[in-house]
C-alpha cells in the first residue's frame, strides 16, 4: 500500500461528514454551533453562538473561529469544520458588506 492510499483510507475512516453535511457560511456570519460534551459517562449538547471571525485550513482539516461576548468578556472558540462532536451548525444572520450594497443604511 502506498502513502497516498493510506492517507485516503485514514481520511475516509476518521471523517464521516461530507460536504453536504456542512452548512455554508463565511467570516462575518452569526452562527450557532451545537456540539457534544462528554464528562465521564455523561454526554450533553451545548450551544455556542457568535460571529465567525476566521476560517482557515483546507480539505478535511478546515477550522473556523467564533467570537462572542459573555458577561462583558470576549470569548473565542476554534472548531474543526468536520468534527464528529458537532451535532449541528445553523446560520442566524448573514453579514452584508456596505461596500457591496451602497445604501443610506450603512454607517460611514
Amino acid at each position: 500500500m502506498n502513502k497516498d492510499a493510506i492517507i485516503k483510507l485514514v481520511n475516509e475512516q476518521l471523517w464521516t461528514k461530507g460536504e453536504a453535511d456542512v452548512p455554508q457560511f463565511k467570516a462575518g456570519d452569526t452562527i450557532t454551533v451545537s456540539y457534544k460534551i462528554v464528562e465521564g459517562n455523561k454526554e450533553r449538547v451545548q450551544s455556542f453562538r457568535g460571529v465567525v471571525i476566521q476560517i482557515k485550513g483546507s480539505g478535511k482539516t478546515k477550522m473556523f473561529t467564533i467570537r462572542k461576548i459573555s458577561n462583558g468578556v470576549g470569548v473565542e472558540r476554534i472548531f474543526p469544520l468536520y468534527s464528529p462532536h458537532i451535532e449541528s451548525t445553523s446560520r442566524s444572520t448573514r453579514w452584508v458588506s456596505c461596500v457591496a450594497h451602497v445604501s443610506t443604511t450603512c454607517a460611514s
